[in-house]
Parts: C-alpha cells; structure tokens; sequence
C-alpha cells in the first residue's frame, strides 16, 4: 500500500461488508419496536423479531360482531339439535300419547258426578240415622224431640236432594221422602203436645234409592 500523503487524513477501512445507511436504520427500529431482538446484523434481527402470526391480531369492531353472531347461531344450531335429538328419542322409547279434548272432558265430567254422588249419598245416609231416632222418639210418644229430629232429618234430605244430579232418579225420591218427614212434625206440631192419633206409616214412607242406603220409613 502506498503511504498516505502528507497533511491528508489517513481513510481507515472496516473489514467485512459496507454497512449501508439505509439498512443501519431498519436495524435501528426494529431494535426499538421489539426490545429482545439484537443488533448483531440484519439476519440477526430478521430471525430473532417475532413473525406476524405469533403476535396478536386487534380485529376491527365489524368483524368482532360478526364473529359473536356466528357463534350464537351455531349455539342456536346445536340447541335445536339437541331439542330434536331429544324428541326422537321419547318418540322411540314410546311417549304417552295426549289424549283429545273430548276425552279428557268426559273424564272431568265423570269425576264431578261422582263427586255429586259421594255427597248427595253421604247427606242421606246422615239423614237416615236421624229418621230413625225421630221415630223412635215419636213412638215413645216424647213429641218435642220427634219434632226437632224430623226437621233436622228433612233439612239433610233437602240437601241431598239438592246435590243429586238431575238426570239421577235418587233426586225426586229424596225430594218426596224430605216432604213426607217435614209432614209428620207439622203434624206433630199441630198437636200441641197431645198423643198422636195417627201412626207414623200414615205420613212417612220408605225410600230405596239407588246409591246409598235406603231410607227408613215407618214400615221398617
């Protein structure tokens, strides 16, 4: 090498390749955006900076809300699956069958005549018992109480009556039988307290109904 000339200042070279400006910049921001990479060369910095895919991705505000509405729908989807899934399953394990309006109307309808029935029977046979307490205080010849009991044994038949059904027979045979035993304590009333010169059979009858126990008349 030639020496340099005098009064020149001496050009003192780097070994390696010439570092471009342009490239000493890059260098310098992505040291800058991304603290862990080395500012060894750019090959250095290009291996060690994390690539697009790893870093996370802000989505704009579209496409978030498109996203959330995917995903409902397929929660939408697979619930409507799941419904279906379920309903062929009790249609092959053999669900009930609901039964029609006419059906289970009949069966309400059955159900409250039975009801009625349970009543009217049990009223009748309450007064049955005490229809025969009032006879046999009418045969002892102990007017005040015969009295007191044929009232209470009437008003239970009026009320058995009134619970019967109508198409029920028993309805019109309770009816007759309250009247008869109201009839033998206005007759007694109307005594005044004297010994009943009519027997009992005269005003009261017996009655067979057909739910329930017969009604005692005088002739039993």
């Amino acid at each position: 090498k030639s020496p340099a000339a005098p009064g020149a200042l001496a050009t003192v070279r780097p070994r390696g390749p010439p570092v471009r400006p342009f490239r000493g910049a890059m260098a310098a921001l992505q040291a800058v955006a991304w603290p862990e990479a080395e500012c060894e060369d750019e090959a250095t910095l290009v291996r060690k900076a994390p690539s697009a895919a790893a870093r996370p991705a802000k989505l704009p505000a579209a496409a978030v809300v498109e996203t959330e509405a995917l995903a409902a729908g397929s929660n939408t989807d697979a619930a409507g699956s799941a419904h279906l899934e379920s309903a062929a399953r009790l249609q092959a394990a053999g669900s009930p069958q609901l039964e029609s309006p006419v059906l289970l109307e009949a069966a309400d309808e059955e159900e409250d005549s039975f009801v009625l029935c349970a009543a009217f029977a049990e009223l009748a046979r309450e007064a049955s018992e005490i229809e025969r307490m009032a006879m046999a205080m009418d045969r002892a010849r102990d007017c005040e109480q015969a009295i007191a009991l044929y009232r209470q044994a009437a008003e239970r038949l009026a009320r058995a009556a009134a619970a019967c059904p109508e198409a029920n027979p028993d309805r019109a045979v309770l009816s007759r039988h309250a009247g008869q035993v109201l009839g033998r304590a206005v007759y007694l009333e109307s005594l005044h307290g004297a010994p009943a010169a009519a027997p009992i059979e005269e005003h009261i009858g017996s009655a067979q109904l057909s739910v329930g126990e017969p009604q005692h008349g005088a002739d039993e």
